[in-house]
């Protein structure tokens, strides 16, 4: 809801790429991006919603319904759950209605919706230095804790020497087996490429600084 469409295309063809089509004077040409693009939309598995004067959980509810109903989307990628509310008088309250109305949507359209969610800022260290996400640093996490399925919190320490590139993927809650909960993966990030891959964490003790990677 932050990002105009063009820019969500070619960041989404060059994950099938391996380039990174959406930074300028990259390592890629015209002829490659036309490539990337006719690809995705060949392949046409992927609609991209052009929020464009339309941010109010109204507009974007029917949008879905339509997309699910008359495209035949199955999985609904909300980016992000924060910008829903970002009028509201009382931020929590909308965040908290608008999570359980997304909820009671997925259900009755038998579909999945992945929403992402800004932090709240914690005690002790931030999150921009790698501090540890937990459910309660969710905005309005009290109705996204109670309805999700699955939620999940990455942490990356932004300034770390070697480590600024290595996000700690961890599963914060899985209401189906409970299995996953507490697994955490470590994800390098290629600069090259613009895709992750998975790499060996190695978490640091609490009074030490840092994780290692």
């Amino acid at each position: 809801l932050e990002q105009p469409p063009a820019e969500t295309m070619k960041r989404m063809a060059g994950k099938i790429a391996g380039k990174q089509f959406h930074v300028p004077d990259g390592d890629w040409t015209q002829d490659e991006l036309e490539a990337g693009i006719n690809k995705l939309v060949e392949q046409d598995r992927v609609v991209i919603y052009d929020h464009f004067g339309a941010m109010d959980w109204e507009s974007v509810e029917s949008k879905i319904r339509y997309m699910a109903a008359g495209m035949g989307c199955k999985w609904i990628i909300l980016d992000h759950l924060t910008a829903l509310a970002a009028a509201a008088d009382d931020e929590r309250k909308a965040l908290e209605k608008i999570t359980a109305a997304i909820a009671q949507l997925a259900q009755e359209l038998n579909i999945g919706i992945f929403m992402v969610s800004h932090l709240s800022t914690p005690e002790g260290k931030s999150h921009e230095e790698g501090g540890r996400v937990t459910i309660r640093h969710f905005k309005g996490s009290r109705a996204i804790g109670y309805w999700s399925h699955f939620m999940f919190g990455l942490e990356r320490n932004q300034q770390a020497a070697g480590g600024g590139d290595v996000t700690v993927f961890r599963v914060l809650k899985d209401r189906y087996t409970g299995k996953g909960t507490g697994v955490t993966v470590g994800l390098k990030y290629d600069h090259d490429t613009g895709l992750s891959s998975e790499c060996a964490i190695e978490f640091a003790d609490e009074d030490e600084d840092d994780t290692k990677w």
